[in-house]
């Protein structure tokens, strides 16, 4: 199997949760990719194993990972690489709750992804602002678990400028999740709804509701808060088993993270859910 087709079944496993199987196609991909010439996306699988591990949530695989494919990337002289790296290594540690590192290495992409050529494109094609966009969109969510909400929302909305100046629907459906998750903590449930309701939208437009069954669940998830707030459980539930249906599927590792974000212990008590 050539490098794309292996790439794109890693891809699949990755999108589904499925990391560790991810990881072991992505190297399988690199090699390939390596076979053929292309150090770039060589590189880029590198980085892809690093961020299959992360979904596992296993930091011990996923750093080495990660640290390997921003060797790769320079020796490929990608422009993004090392930018994209760092803020895949930012929301590892924020995943983990230490944000400060979290931060640090975001903070880190940022700069990288600034100086950058404003017309380079990835491998893939993705633009310069449609990188530092979702890299400020992830700034932004370190902000809300600090509780800096202004700072939160500006963040996320240049984030999304950029974004939607680059065309890239993946990043603005996250970043539109990631503005949600300001109004929740900000009890501005309206708000939070019509931003989950966009993203959704998002998913099932550009067709990824097959590939992107954790942010299926996330939104499912945070919308049944979003309800529950407005006083309707009965829609509310409806979602949160939605939501519980896809998380069952996944492994224990890759779980973990959705469940924590959608408060998933209190949505089953405030739910009556068992």
């Amino acid at each position: 199997m050539n490098g794309q087709k292996l790439e794109q079944a890693a891809t699949t496993l990755r999108d589904q949760g499925r990391g560790y199987e991810a990881a072991r196609t992505y190297q399988q991909a690199k090699a390939a990719y390596l076979e053929a010439g292309d150090a770039v996306r060589a590189a880029g699988m590198q980085h892809m194993t690093g961020v299959a591990y992360k979904i596992e949530n296993d930091i011990d695989a996923s750093l080495p990972a990660l640290d390997a494919a921003i060797k790769d990337y320079q020796s490929a002289e990608d422009p993004f690489g090392p930018g994209r790296v760092e803020r895949d290594i930012g929301i590892m540690y924020e995943y983990r709750d230490e944000l400060d590192a979290a931060q640090e290495h975001l903070q880190k992409s940022k700069e990288l992804l600034e100086a950058a050529p404003e017309n380079a494109t990835t491998a893939n094609g993705e633009k310069r602002d449609a990188e530092l966009g979702i890299t400020l969109a992830k700034l932004g969510l370190v902000a809300i678990r600090f509780s800096n909400f202004d700072e939160a929302e500006n963040y996320i909305m240049d984030g999304l400028a950029a974004i939607r100046k680059a065309g890239h629907p993946f990043y603005e459906m996250t970043s539109l999740m990631h503005l949600a998750s300001v109004y929740f903590a900000t009890e501005h449930y309206g708000r939070m709804l019509a931003n989950l309701e966009a993203a959704l939208g998002l998913i099932y437009e550009y067709n990824m509701q097959d590939a992107q069954t954790r942010r299926l669940a996330q939104i499912w998830g945070l919308m049944a808060h979003g309800y529950l707030h407005c006083g309707n459980p009965e829609t509310a539930k409806r979602f949160a088993l939605k939501s519980f249906a896809v998380i069952e599927g996944l492994s224990s590792e890759a779980a973990g993270p959705v469940q924590k974000d959608i408060q998933a212990d209190t949505l089953r008590q405030a739910l009556a859910i068992h």
